[in-house]
């Protein structure tokens, strides 16, 4: 890791294939950016432009969540009053 003068770290390694790296990757979300390969930082790109269209602004309706963690996962549970009708 070489510190970057803005405060970031920059992290470097070798590895056989990406595929590995890339959930460890994504759980940084937008704290991390991919620089190089050119082929992991596209496969982040369209990863980030999916997550836009599920969680952009046109698309987020407004909720009150109580967020449960069970056996180590978070479970986001909306209060019946606020559940969409169907």
């Amino acid at each position: 890791m070489t510190p970057q003068p803005d405060g970031s770290l920059l992290f470097s390694l070798t590895l056989a294939s990406t595929m590995e790296i890339m959930p460890w990757l994504l759980t940084w979300g937008a704290e991390v950016e991919v620089l190089t390969p050119t082929e992991l930082r596209e496969d982040f790109s369209k990863i980030a432009g999916r997550l836009a269209e599920i969680y952009g602004q046109s698309s987020r309706q407004q909720y009150n969540l109580d967020v449960l963690p069970i056996r180590g996962h978070l479970v986001a549970e909306t209060p019946p009053e606020l559940s969409p009708r169907r």
